[in-house]
């Protein structure tokens, strides 16, 4: 698996490889966020199960990214989701108090994670 932080947009979803640090983002940061903000890629599905490594600070622009809300369908590893539930949890960019995703909709996106990676399903 390579170590360079990748995005792909393929079949309509979003594809995230590689390692997502603040570290391996850095040398092409300006690139990435200029794709990132000339493109609707938030409101398309997000895989992020051949992702290394997640840091907080790459959370952080997956989390504007997708405009401070989940996305509509979200392939994530237990401990990916828990980083960008920590910056969910945070204020946001306008210093308002953004409220906590609700336990259920964070279950679901993980759900629908683990049941895409053992194969595919008719529905999620």
């Amino acid at each position: 698996m390579s170590l360079t932080p990748r995005l792909q947009v393929e079949s309509g979803k979003v594809v995230l490889t590689g390692q997502w640090t603040l570290a391996a983002l850095l040398p092409g940061l300006k690139e990435l966020e200029a794709r990132l903000a000339g493109e609707d890629l938030a409101a398309l599905p997000w895989d992020l199960s051949s992702v290394s490594r997640l840091d907080s600070a790459a959370a952080v622009l997956l989390w504007r990214t997708w405009n401070e809300r989940w996305p509509v369908e979200l392939v994530a590893s237990e401990m990916q989701r828990r980083a960008l539930e920590r910056v969910a949890a945070m204020p946001s960019k306008t210093g308002e108090r953004r409220r906590r995703p609700h336990p259920a909709a964070s279950r679901r996106c993980h759900r629908w994670g683990r049941r895409r990676r053992s194969g595919p399903s008719s529905g999620a």
